[in-house]
């Protein structure tokens, strides 16, 4: 009997960790990284805090380092839209092998993964 309420205690104070594991991460990342999702002055400002934070800028650095931001967000930007031409000339490409039904059930599949990047994108921790 003793053995056993060893064991419950033991794996209840693992399970305990976990949670409070989980629920510090889901904290962490609300804090840290919500500023990244939304819109990219957001980003941008969040970013050039930091930078000046950290490093210790001056003016000079400060101009130089928002240019080299917004080029940043501006590669980002294209190759986030390169990206979904890449997927759509996949689709295209294996479309070509399926029979209708086949691409019906591909074009279901590319729209779920769409919805889900999407409601991915907009979520709020």
């Amino acid at each position: 009997m003793k053995k056993w309420k060893l064991f419950a205690g033991i794996t209840l104070v693992f399970a305990l960790g976990v949670i409070a594991g989980a629920l510090g991460m889901g904290l962490y990342f609300k804090q840290q990284m919500l500023p990244f999702k939304g819109d990219p002055k957001a980003r941008k400002a969040f970013l050039m805090e930091r930078l000046s934070q950290r490093l210790d800028l001056t003016a000079k650095q400060k101009i130089k380092f928002e240019k080299i931001v917004d080029e940043l967000e501006a590669k980002r930007q294209e190759y986030r839209s390169g990206l979904r031409k890449i997927r759509a000339e996949a689709i295209s490409q294996m479309k070509k092998d399926l029979t209708p039904d086949q691409q019906k059930k591909l074009d279901q599949l590319h729209q779920e993964f769409e919805r889900h990047k999407k409601k991915k994108e907009t979520r709020k921790w």
